[in-house]
């Protein structure tokens, strides 16, 4: 009869304890914009392509998820970060690349 129990008290002391629920895990950069495109990884930055209401957007992070340009359009790269812009752009595909584009 003892043994019998055994095995019912154990269910029951499981249900009993209380687990707290999980917490959805986010990376600092996924409330900063759409859905990520692409992420290109360098030694010392992440470029950062997310779709955008107007197109793709890009951004510039730190290796730790820190912003560190906040998301532009390709038109807002030229005029304030040009350096970044033409990064964005020699990375672009092409008709040098093979692919056929309007």
């Amino acid at each position: 009869m003892r043994l019998a129990l055994l095995p019912i008290l154990a269910l029951i002391c499981a249900s009993c304890s209380s687990t707290k629920p999980p917490v959805a895990m986010t990376s600092p950069a996924a409330d900063r914009g759409g859905p990520v495109i692409t992420r290109i990884v360098e030694r010392r930055q992440v470029i950062v392509v997310r779709a955008g209401p107007r197109g793709p957007t890009y951004s510039l992070e730190s290796n730790h998820g820190e912003t560190v340009v906040p998301p532009m359009t390709l038109d807002q790269l030229a005029l304030n970060r040009p350096d970044l812009f033409q990064t964005v752009r020699t990375m672009q595909a092409t008709q040098w690349a093979g692919m056929n584009l309007p």
